[in-house]
This record gives C-alpha cells, structure tokens and sequence, in this order.
C-alpha cells in the first residue's frame, strides 16, 4: 500500500511540474522560445523591454529587438563548492503590438580552473557549446542540466514579470506635506 502511495505521488509531482524545458532547435542546441500575449500597448512594451534589457532600442518598422548576453556559474557539488565554469547565453527579446517573444539561445560553457594565486579564471581555450556535455552520460553534468534549467526558469519569469508592469499604475506616489504646526 505504501509503496503504490509512494508510486503515485511521484508520478503525480513529475506530471504536475509544468514550466520551462529543454527545447531543441533544428539543428540541436537548446532554445528557449516563447511568444507572450499581453494587452499592454506597444509603447508600454518598448519601454519595458528597453528598462529590462538597459540597452538603447532599434526601431525597425513596426518590430523591435533587443539583445543581452547572460552569464551565470556552475559548480561542483562537493564538500565545498567549487567552480567548475561558466554559462553564457544571449537573451532576444522582440515586441510588437500586443505582444513580446524571448529567445535564450547559443549556450557556451566557459572552463575554470585555479591560477597561482588561488583564484578561479577561465581558462584559456575557447567556450563550447552546453549540448556537447550534456550529451555524455555524467553525474556532474546531470547536475549541471538542472542548475541550467532553475537559472532559466528564473530568467523567464523575471522577463514575464519586468514585461507585464503597467508604468501607470505604480505612478501614483503619495506626497506628504510637513507642516510646521502639528
């Protein structure tokens, strides 16, 4: 009995875990990719996506696009954590009216290793693409594809939330007068 319980709260947590996954392009390397339906007006769209990307925008048309590279730490789960490298990947965010999409793509694992002095610096050759480790069978990088997914994750919902906020509604400040009579 306990054991059929145990069987069915599993397969109920992994059916009810509903969010970001791994996607693959045509060519086999992760994307993130959705498009968000909003009733936010095209200004209001530009202006959050240009606060939450802190870049200039570049009005072509009726389309805008930003760009943002994203860079985050892996490590090793140890009895202390150490670096094992780092992540980088680009985040595209295009507005149109009524609308966004973001795309996370080109991931680059960047190599750390000590220098003389004790400290973590990347290491001289160049980054490789996340999908070549994830690809071995590996205990550290299955670790690793999760701690990549959870960061994601958070990436997403802070654009969804940085892109959903209504200028308007969180301008109304309240002003205090100081009277010297109280």
């Amino acid at each position: 009995m306990r054991f059929g319980l145990l069987i069915l709260t599993v397969f109920i947590h992994i059916f009810s875990q509903e969010g970001v996954k791994y996607q693959y392009d045509e060519n086999g390397h992760i994307l993130f990719l959705e498009v968000v339906e909003t009733s936010l007006s095209h200004e209001v769209l530009l202006e959050n996506a240009a606060d939450l990307m802190a870049l200039q925008k570049e009005n072509t048309g009726k389309q805008s696009h930003f760009e943002k590279k994203i860079t985050f730490k892996l490590y090793r789960k140890r009895l202390g954590q150490s670096p094992h490298g780092e992540v980088s990947c680009s985040l595209e965010l295009e507005v149109r009216e009524n609308r966004y999409r973001y795309i996370i793509k080109e991931f680059k694992f960047q190599p750390l290793s000590r220098d003389r002095y004790g400290r973590y610096t990347q290491k001289k050759e160049e980054p490789v693409g996340v999908e070549e480790y994830l690809q071995k069978p590996n205990k550290v990088w299955a670790g690793h594809k999760k701690t990549i997914l959870e960061k994601i994750t958070r990436v997403v919902e802070d654009v969804k939330l940085r892109m959903n906020a209504n200028p308007t509604e969180e301008n109304h400040e309240v002003t205090i007068k100081i009277d010297e009579e109280w």
